[in-house]
């Protein structure tokens, strides 16, 4: 059987996905207390539970197992380990709107949890003890890739209006521990940034092209 030739390989591989064709959507607990303006959101206005926001960087993390060596008789092999290892944080960095009502929004979801202010507090209960999440200090995060190949583009869309979406991972009973804290200079007016930390009870990896829910 002859080989394909690599320029053929090349032609009808299709387009490539790009690292800037994502989203980061937040599902706020009911207990949040912020401003939830549509001044950061895709267009969601006044105390909406779920926002878009613009989001500067993500990589999700990822379950994996360390395996074990058995030896026999001078041979040695590795076999999987039984155990998923994987540390359940993420961190997003984000670029502030200008009135800083995103940076208010994710300090107010942190302030359920954890506020050093004045005396300082910080909530136990059931945060992440459960297999039901805690809707009034837990939230949903999902990230979006979206798809960019000749059938499903963000300029092809689907029978709703919105982006076929490539890739997709949610993450559920999630807190917020960290809003970040912003630097600022006089050298440089380049946007302001934060990187926020979150604790997650479960989450689901990308299984099959879907569309937004």
């Amino acid at each position: 059987m002859a080989s394909t030739p690599p320029l053929t390989t090349i032609l009808s591989s299709g387009p490539d996905a790009f690292t800037n064709l994502w989203d980061v959507e937040i599902t706020f607990p009911t207990n949040f207390k912020g401003t939830r303006t549509n001044t950061y959101t895709d267009g969601t206005a006044g105390t909406a539970q779920r926002v878009s926001v613009r989001a500067s960087g993500f990589t999700p993390p990822e379950g994996s197992i360390t395996p074990y060596t058995v030896a026999y008789k001078g041979v040695s092999i590795q076999r999987p380990g039984a155990t998923i290892e994987m540390t359940r944080t993420f961190d997003i960095t984000f670029r502030m709107d200008a009135n800083y009502a995103l940076y208010q929004d994710l300090l107010a979801w942190k302030n359920l949890i954890v506020r050093p202010s004045g005396d300082g507090d910080i909530t136990f209960g059931n945060v992440l003890s459960t297999a039901i999440p805690n809707s009034e200090t837990e939230g949903t995060v999902k990230i979006r890739a979206y798809s960019s190949s000749a059938t499903s583009t963000l300029s092809t869309k689907n029978s709703d209006n919105l982006p076929q979406v490539g890739s997709e991972w949610i993450f559920s009973s999630v807190v917020c521990v960290k809003a970040g804290a912003p630097a600022y200079q006089r050298a440089d007016s380049g946007a302001v940034e934060v990187t926020a930390s979150f604790w997650f009870g479960s989450f689901q990896e990308p299984s099959a092209i879907t569309t937004i829910s």
